[in-house]
């Protein structure tokens, strides 16, 4: 007998050990997650910003590489905080085309680690691309969503935050905007989260180093919102990871605004796939096989009502837009088992 209950009290010691470690073990891992500027921002209401330089001389040069100074300010807990960036010039069609381009904001890495945060400074800023409000503001609010609805079926995606930014032009020329943006999380964060390695350069990557898990997911994605503005072999609105423990690629999708699902006015449709509006489909991802593109529609399956009630919620969009996004998902998912996934004789570069 007293065998029995030193043997049982040994067992519930070695349990309490084992579950002490363990815990210890998932606050050693959340800890090596160093604190970021993005994390400090991060929030799930609308995050308000003002951004403070000499706009107008970057704007009106669109060929401008140089990087210009300037103030970006966030509030958080009632407070706002004022750091000092480099702003960018980004996207060579947007550039070229948008009203107000999109911009890299380069947060200063002394600053940063004066803070005690981390050094990921480079945060891409999704701005309105034309001066209309209304249109703009659709256009970003959907495009937000499609990053959060991809955020819903992988973890292998980029966080945003939605953001409204006041717009303060230092020269006086331009008006004093306010528009809603996007933030988009640093890639060397976002490496850091998923345990992997960002892969600069990788054009035409090995097929056989790629996660076709992955590939699956992001292809029937790109379909699912409409969108033929990509290409992994070509690096392409995509990003290259690589994976530390098992050496495996993966990417991530990012730019969406020439998808049907956001349906910008200055988008155009494929023709080389013989597509003639922007909404129309067509799959021009991997070629799957049985099991692969099983799995990949039970997870948009899984997933779907998790999605609707997404779009439904999300009243910062007008009423028509939202019944339009749930009709394309409707169109979406009452044809999911129809979708042709192979390559055909298409001229595809996934």
């Amino acid at each position: 007998m007293f065998w029995y209950k030193y043997s049982i009290f040994r067992l519930f010691k070695l349990a309490s050990i084992i579950f002490l470690f363990g815990a210890l073990s998932v606050f050693d891992v959340t800890a090596q997650q160093s604190n970021t500027v993005f994390r400090e921002m991060y929030q799930s209401e609308v995050l308000n910003c003002r951004l403070e330089g000499d706009l107008s001389s970057l704007i009106e040069d669109s060929h401008n590489s140089d990087e210009l100074k300037a103030v970006f300010s966030y509030e958080k807990n009632n407070t706002w905080i004022s750091r000092e960036v480099n702003l960018q010039l980004r996207g060579r069609f947007r550039r070229l085309t948008c009203d107000f381009p999109p911009l890299f904001l380069k947060f200063r890495k002394k600053e940063l680690r004066k803070d005690g945060l981390a050094e990921h400074n480079d945060i891409k800023l999704v701005t309105h691309c034309l001066n209309d409000p209304l249109i703009s503001r659709q256009n970003i609010l959907r495009e937000y969503l499609a990053y959060r609805i991809f955020n819903i079926l992988t973890p292998h995606s980029y966080q945003v935050q939605l953001a409204r930014i006041v717009y303060l032009d230092e020269s006086g020329l331009l008006s004093k905007q306010r528009r809603f943006a996007l933030l988009i999380e640093d890639s060397d964060e976002l490496a850091e989260r998923l345990l992997s390695e960002e892969c600069d350069d990788c054009l035409n990557p090995d097929i056989a180093s790629m996660d076709w898990h992955d590939l699956a997911l992001l292809s029937l994605f790109q379909y699912m919102i409409g969108n033929t503005d990509w290409s992994v072999l070509m690096n392409r609105n995509v990003k290259l990871f690589k994976e530390k423990q098992t050496g495996n690629f993966f990417s991530i999708p990012y730019d969406f605004d020439f998808s049907g699902w956001v349906n910008a006015p200055y988008a155009i449709p494929n023709s080389e796939l013989g597509l003639s509006k922007l909404t129309d489909r067509c799959y021009i991802g991997i070629s799957l096989n049985e099991e692969l593109r099983n799995e990949a529609l039970s997870k948009f399956i899984e997933k779907k009502d998790e999605i609707y009630s997404l779009v439904r919620s999300f009243k910062k969009l007008d009423g028509k837009s939202r019944k339009e996004l749930l009709e394309y998902l409707d169109d979406f998912y009452e044809h999911l088992d129809g979708i042709d996934m192979k390559f055909a004789n298409r001229a595809l570069k996934w």
